[in-house]
């Protein structure tokens, strides 16, 4: 057991370091516990080759970059419920929401990099298509929508999910302007 465990670090020790480095050989033998040093000599380097100067983007994104996508995914979505808010004067209610909802009607809709709707689509809800049916038209009557930021962009089109709280009377707010909810 201790002598692989010996032998795992001189493994370690040996591809650790580059050429012309002095390393650290273990020699793991029965019952041995030896440690010799020796250097190795150093040899010659190819000359340097010239590196394109196009970086290539690196296959994680960073959290900083996630945290602004993020933030302008938020602002964009807040944007897009305010235009369809402003539309759809006498269907919004503009007061608290209730504290128990007729529905909660969630769209996966994908918007192009001009504002144009391509789809749309509930994505969730109670199954009552009077509220369906109006959370769907509400975004269709905005069409053109903004345009979305081009970071926010992949293949030259966004998708995005919005949810739309309906009050009894049939009224509803977009979550993303949304007024908190009554808690009774």
């Amino acid at each position: 057991m201790r002598s692989g465990i010996v032998l795992a670090i001189a493994i370690a020790l040996f591809t650790a370091h580059g050429p012309g480095i002095a390393k650290e050989s273990v020699t793991a033998g029965a019952g041995s516990k030896t440690k010799k040093t020796t250097k190795k000599t150093a040899t010659k380097k190819k000359p340097a080759t010239r590196k394109s100067s196009v970086k290539k983007p690196h296959p994680i994104e960073p959290i900083e970059d996630a945290a602004a996508i993020a933030a302008s995914t938020d602002l964009y979505k807040k944007e897009l419920a305010q235009k369809i808010s402003d539309a759809n004067p006498t269907q919004v209610y503009t007061v608290q929401p209730q504290a128990l909802l007729r529905s909660v009607v969630v769209v996966r809709f994908i918007i192009d990099k001009n504002g144009k709707l391509v789809s749309s689509v509930v994505h969730r809800s109670n199954g009552d298509p009077v509220t369906e049916a109006a959370a769907l038209a509400s975004l269709r009557s905005v069409a053109p929508l903004p345009k979305p930021p081009a970071k926010l962009l992949s293949k030259s089109r966004i998708d995005l999910l919005e949810t739309w709280l309906f009050n009894d009377d049939g009224r509803f707010q977009i979550r993303s302007i949304a007024q908190l909810q009554k808690s009774e």
